[in-house]
């Protein structure tokens, strides 16, 4: 697609455009001014003092070329985005209805990838149309390709990955694994540190098959070989959620990005420096705000507090983001130095299996502004009576989003546990703050008020505290870091200077996050038979098991139901007959010609075939109805 074709599009006018400056090709004239309006050959800018100017497009420099066509395209993105986003819940009890809008919202915003990446979904869930549902999924890809020229290979790369893997799956449904296999290295190309694991879970998923002969498909012993050396490259994410034994749909898209992000990337000309936005939900939602998670239904869970480690690794408590469902959505939010609240993107990576250690990292999608926490060398530097402030975010669903300090000194270590109490008050929403000594280093995690009885400390200068809590120590914080992040590397304490609680806090702020988990409407999850009157009816069994089927399609993983060995039609052809009957050709004896040779008469003798019963065909074994079973 030319880039003159990304401008076609009549799109509003940027009147809420920031000003910014703007510099020509030659670099020694710029003006400081809002973008008005632009077309094919020319952009017009507000200038103060000046009013209105019409500058011709190549007469700006590359960045600002760049910035012109990256905001049409932005503003295209986010229109489809908003618009494909606000039908979906719709689509599981009006999937025609909502394909045929979404193919109206694909013509009218045809160089948008949302409208054509969800189409492809579409057509194969609800259709069983591989062919129309790829040929959406390349529609997207194309459009991903014509705006990562612009704008650089790191935007749509979410969109990109999920496209590739739904490509994937249709191809596979369409019997060409050596196709599926291409798509499938792509994606971890795509990956720098771990495979996506929708893509993991449908290649291991191929090979299996394959392994059990339960695929009648094309796959070649080269595509074979490349696709294990393909996974054997990297390490697999961990989906932490129940996944069934169906091939997975991905539901995870790049958001659309916005003015100042898009400026601040050109100018560092870094696309490492630009979020990808990624889902914050561990199922694979897409990347959701708390409007809509409760506009969709979402309940509050847990609320906690979290810090960073590394650029990308924030430190958190187990029990913020874990649940026995394993289904929370997760809203992650970063406060700058003046305050201003900032939505990141990020996924669990890993909560600790030790039931003492009440850990657990999230992986953000991209580098943060704010400075990792420093952690003590050992507990052995951390001593009974050491003054300690604890960061987080109390009570946030009552009183609001504010950073608080709580003050205490260390004031026992349970050695066996790898814990210390403190005399610091902990409320609900300090669970996974950092406890900080006066230099600004780490010396261990919050997770729980009230551990041990007060008398536990009655004999310690006589005193008594009815306020305390207990934190997991930093030996086993960094262990766990470690395991995370075997690369990571524990930077000195700070030991120059003794910061009073105010400064502390300031100082750390943006290295300090909120995190929110969420979980979904009562209708879209296993709901227990006991609980049945709270909706008004008796559930049994077996509507339960429709409601788990519902509930991974709500949870975005949309698992293909279609069979892909009969290709929906709940049965496979008999290899041992002809539709239905057997012939068998027998020879007959019937003298001898002329010439004394011997001549035989061909006879045919059919009969019903007894495998399939005369019909042709055999039940499908891998699916019901056509449907796969789904555990």
């Amino acid at each position: 697609m030319a880039i003159a074709a990304v401008l076609v599009h009549s799109l509003p006018v940027f009147s809420q455009s920031a000003p910014k400056v703007w510099k020509d090709a030659s670099g020694k004239f710029e003006v400081t001014g809002r973008l008005v309006e632009s077309d094919n050959s020319k952009v017009t800018l507000n200038v103060e003092g000046k009013g209105e100017i019409k500058v011709p497009i190549n007469k700006l420099c590359e960045n600002d070329r760049k910035y012109v066509l990256g905001l049409k395209i932005v503003e295209q993105d986010e229109a489809q985005f908003q618009l494909v986003m606000a039908h979906l819940e719709r689509f599981r009890e009006s999937p025609a209805a909502v394909m045929e809008i979404l193919e109206g919202i694909h013509e009218n915003y045809s160089d948008a990838p949302y409208a054509a990446a969800m189409l492809g979904i579409a057509y194969a869930v609800d259709r069983a149309d591989y062919r129309e549902a790829g040929k959406y999924l390349r529609l997207a890809l194309r459009s991903i390709d014509s705006r990562q020229k612009i704008l650089g290979g790191g935007y749509h790369k979410l969109t990109e990955l999920a496209v590739n893997n739904n490509l994937a799956v249709v191809s596979l449904k369409l019997g060409k694994a050596d196709a599926a296999v291409k798509l499938f290295e792509s994606n971890v190309e795509l990956t720098k540190k771990k495979i996506n694991f929708c893509t993991y879970h449908n290649a291991t998923l191929l090979l299996e098959a394959v392994n059990r002969k339960a695929l009648n498909i094309s796959f070649t012993s080269s595509s074979r070989k490349k696709l294990v050396q393909v996974l054997a490259s990297l390490p697999p994410a961990n989906p932490e959620y129940h996944v069934p034994t169906a091939l997975l749909y991905m539901l995870e898209w790049s958001q659309p990005l916005s003015e100042s992000l898009l400026e601040r990337m050109l100018l560092d000309s870094e696309l490492t420096n630009m979020p990808n936005q990624k889902s914050t939900n561990v199922s694979g939602a897409v990347f959701q705000t708390e409007n809509q998670l409760v506009k969709r239904g979402y309940r509050p869970h847990v609320q906690g507090t979290g810090f960073l480690v590394t650029p990308e690794l924030v430190v958190t408590n187990r029990n913020v983001v874990q649940s026995a469902e394993n289904n929370l959505s997760y809203t992650i939010t970063q406060f700058q130095e003046d305050g201003k609240p900032t939505l990141v993107g990020g996924s669990v990576e890993k909560w600790s299996p030790v039931q003492e250690e009440d850990l657990a990292i999230i992986r953000l999608d991209r580098d943060v502004d704010g400075e990792p926490l420093r952690i003590i060398d050992d507990d052995g530097d951390a001593v009974v009576g050491t003054e300690i402030t604890v960061l987080g975010f109390p009570e946030v669903f009552s009183t609001g989003e504010h950073l608080l300090a709580s003050g205490g000194e260390i004031e026992m270590f349970d050695r066996s546990k790898s814990w210390f109490s403190l005399t610091a008050e902990l409320l609900r929403g300090n669970s996974g703050g950092p406890c900080i000594d006066m230099y600004g280093n780490v010396c261990g995690v919050a997770f729980e008020k009230d551990r041990y009885d007060i008398a536990t400390f009655a004999d310690r200068a006589g005193r008594q505290y009815e306020k305390r809590g207990t934190a997991v120590s930093a030996t086993p914080l960094v262990q766990f870091i470690k395991s995370v992040e075997p690369d990571y590397e524990q930077l000195p304490p700070k030991n120059e200077e003794v910061l009073s609680r105010q400064r502390l806090t300031e100082q750390v702020r943006p290295s300090v996050f909120l995190i929110k988990s969420w979980k979904p409407p009562l209708n879209r999850v296993n709901v227990d038979i006991n609980q049945a009157d709270r909706f008004g009816e008796e559930l049994r069994a077996s509507e339960l098991r429709t409601l788990e089927a519902a509930t991974m399609k709500e949870n975005r993983l949309f698992p293909d139901l279609w069979c892909y060995n009969c290709r929906g039609a709940g049965a496979l052809k008999c290899k041992n007959c002809t539709r239905g009957t057997i012939e068998t050709r027998k020879p007959t004896y019937t003298g001898r010609d002329a010439q004394g040779n011997p001549n035989y008469r061909i006879e045919r003798h059919s009969q019903r075939c007894k495998t399939c019963s005369g019909s042709g065909s055999l039940k499908c074994p891998f699916c019901v109805n056509g449907k796969l079973k789904v555990n």
